[in-house]
């Protein structure tokens, strides 16, 4: 995956890339990401689940949260 223009969120695809991994690599999730980024790009779904190199794909505005992120985790001997 290759940004080109981070005004425009906009990234290139490298081979073998999926929208959840690209998702993860830009947002730390990829959590709502993958059907934000399927929402705002129609014709991505066309693809297999491994996307061939070179598609450009427009990512949802990350909005500004100054809030550290919560991090749930589990104690299994408590």
């Amino acid at each position: 995956m290759r940004r080109i223009n981070q005004a425009a969120d906009t990234v290139i695809s490298t081979e073998g890339d999926t929208i959840s991994v690209i998702a993860y690599r830009l947002y730390g999730s990829s959590r709502q990401r993958v059907e934000e980024i399927l929402e705002r790009n129609p014709g991505l779904c066309r693809y297999p689940a491994q996307l061939p190199a070179g598609i450009a794909i427009s990512l949802p505005i990350q909005q500004n949260n100054n809030e550290p992120a919560v991090i749930k985790t589990v104690n299994l001997w408590d």
